[in-house]
């Protein structure tokens, strides 16, 4: 085997070596999450707070900031960013883009900016009110999280399902109080 035959070998083995790097490190930076929970409250009601996203913030802890970057009607195309930080020193900017919406039953969205990837919100009617389904999967973009993913990918997952249950304790007192002001006869 000559010189150039050696160097052409170990450039091939380098390469592959990179490819299964990068392979590893994707799979350590996907993202799957499922949150579901049965909220007392109809579809109509539990959409109505869903999609009054500038009321988030003051329900959801770990939401530092949310607008809409279009205006008009919650419609396919329609484009949201939001801002958010858990118990962890870092935060998350991402822009949701709505792929399909079916008022009261479902929203599915896809994500760039800090994270990419999608998600999907499906509202259920079931006897005692509502069956919520929240579907996520994504992958950081930021070459900070991605790289450190493998060592703290639970600890960020933690954080995740922290500002996920903050949610869903707030959206369930948001409906709440909603009915409560519908509900109590103003003199």
């Amino acid at each position: 085997m000559t010189y150039k035959q050696r160097s052409k070998d170990k450039g091939t083995s380098g390469a592959n070596m990179v490819s299964f790097f990068n392979a590893w490190i994707a799979a350590q930076n996907s993202y799957g999450f499922r949150h579901s929970g049965s909220l007392g409250a109809p579809p109509r009601d539990v959409w109505a707070v869903m999609t009054d996203f500038m009321s988030w913030p003051t329900w959801w802890q770990g939401l530092r900031e949310i607008r809409r970057l279009d205006e008009g009607a919650l419609a396919r195309g329609s484009c949201i960013r939001s801002s958010w930080q858990g118990n962890l020193p870092y935060s998350l900017t991402f822009d949701a883009v709505i792929r399909d919406i079916r008022p009261e039953q479902s929203l599915s969205f896809f994500v760039t900016g800090d994270l990419s990837g999608g998600g999907r919100c499906r509202l259920l009617p079931v006897p005692e009110g509502t069956w919520l389904e929240f579907t996520w999967q994504v992958a950081p973009t930021r070459l900070w999280f991605r790289m450190s993913a493998p060592i703290v990918r639970s600890v960020f997952k933690e954080n995740h399902d922290r500002i996920m249950a903050s949610g869903g304790r707030g959206l369930a007192s948001e409906l709440f109080s909603r009915r409560m002001e519908i509900e109590v006869p103003h003199d």
